[in-house]
């Protein structure tokens, strides 16, 4: 992988994988003790954020060049099918993170405007204001979250 990004845990398969800049998406399975890569979709430059939807069997990724979220079947070898355009941002935000909570609902994170949005609708469900300088280039003496102040 030449920029792995996103990751997600999908039980009874493996782990996903997102691969920013080399436009993949990989599963990585356990085998008789020892791991096992496969590309399981390309093509996909700027795939970011990857989630699992267990109980639907899906696989949700953001794309950060493309501003959407496609979705796709996952079978149970891991392999996927089906894709699907969930939603596009339409220029809301670069597309990051993402996560499905317990009942099934899609959500995915806004680089640089501090958004958390929740699908298909895109609406937001949380905003966290940061400081203008992060939100342009990331300095760890303003970052909130390190804590540190020089």
């Amino acid at each position: 992988m030449l920029t792995p990004n996103g990751i997600a845990a999908a039980s009874g398969i493996g782990l996903y994988a997102t691969d920013t800049l080399g436009g993949v998406i990989v599963v990585i399975r356990e085998l008789d003790g020892h791991f096992e890569t496969s590309v399981v979709a390309k093509n996909m430059l700027g795939v970011n954020g990857v989630a699992y939807a267990g109980a639907a069997r899906k696989l949700y990724v953001s794309n950060s060049l493309s501003q959407e979220v496609t979705s796709f079947a996952v079978a149970a070898d891991g392999s996927l099918s089906q894709s699907k355009l969930e939603w596009t941002a339409g220029g809301v935000a670069q597309l990051d993170g993402m996560v499905v909570d317990e009942l099934g609902h899609a959500y995915v994170t806004g680089y640089g405007q501090g958004e958390v949005l929740q699908l298909p609708a895109g609406t937001v469900v949380a905003k966290v204001a940061n400081p203008a300088s992060n939100a342009a280039k990331w300095q760890p003496e303003l970052d909130p979250i390190v804590g540190v102040a020089n």
